[in-house]
This record gives C-alpha cells, structure tokens and sequence, in this order.
C-alpha cells in the first residue's frame, strides 16, 4: 500500500531504514517495556 504525502495536510513521511534504526537505538527499548507512539498513520515509523 502506497501513501503519497500531501503538502497541504503537512505530512511527513520516515522511510529511511538507517534513520530509522537510529531512532530505536537512542530510544533503547527494554524487553517488555511499553513505547507506544501517537499518531503511526499506516503502522510506520513517524
């Protein structure tokens, strides 16, 4: 499923893989723990 942003509506998209993995690793998620994010849109990284 393809998602094109609109500029009008503001919408950014994260598609980067190595950005991404960045991201995760700063957070430093515990087995178990919760991260929840608000807003994923189509279940991506936002």
């Amino acid at each position: 499923m393809k998602h094109v942003p609109r500029k009008r509506f503001g919408q950014h998209f994260l598609t980067d893989p190595a950005v991404i993995d960045a991201i995760v690793r700063a957070i430093d998620p515990r087995p178990g723990q919760a991260v929840v994010e608000i807003g994923p849109g189509l279940a991506a990284l936002t």
